[in-house]
């Protein structure tokens, strides 16, 4: 579909098309500036939970000696204080993909501006004409 609309744009107003094709160098380096900064906050966020985790196993298998000790609460203090430390990165990778999600959709809104701002200047300009020799 965007391979055939490019088609009728280039057959229709080459120009104006032409005007828009700088969009996709830009939308694509947001975009993949934008998937690798969700990729490393979900990769923090698998190791920090994994991290707490795995404290969690170490203290329920050795469960016996914990509750011979009377170190529960010591043993759920620093747990939580492993879950706050996942809570904290996962809220870092959702603001992350939030920022890079609203750039995108910026430029996308930017790139749409600039559609009509051409395409009402290419129409309003007498001097520019089409492939045909007509006026836009």
């Amino acid at each position: 579909m965007s391979l055939a609309g490019f088609a009728c744009g280039f057959a229709k107003g080459w120009l104006l098309t032409l005007y828009l094709i700088a969009a996709f160098p830009v939308l694509t380096i947001i975009a993949f500036t934008m998937t690798n900064a969700i990729q490393s906050g979900y990769s923090e966020i698998i190791k920090s939970y994994s991290q707490s985790a795995g404290y969690a196993e170490q203290a329920l298998t050795a469960i016996r000696v914990v509750h011979s000790y009377g170190m529960e609460h010591i043993e759920e203090r620093n747990y939580t204080k492993y879950l706050q430390i996942a809570r904290s990165v996962g809220l870092k990778a959702a603001c992350k993909e939030s920022v890079g999600i609203s750039i995108l959709k910026s430029c996308i809104f930017f790139f749409y501006a600039y559609a009509f701002y051409m395409g009402s200047r290419l129409v309003t300009d007498p001097d520019v004409k089409n492939s045909n020799g007509e006026r836009y």
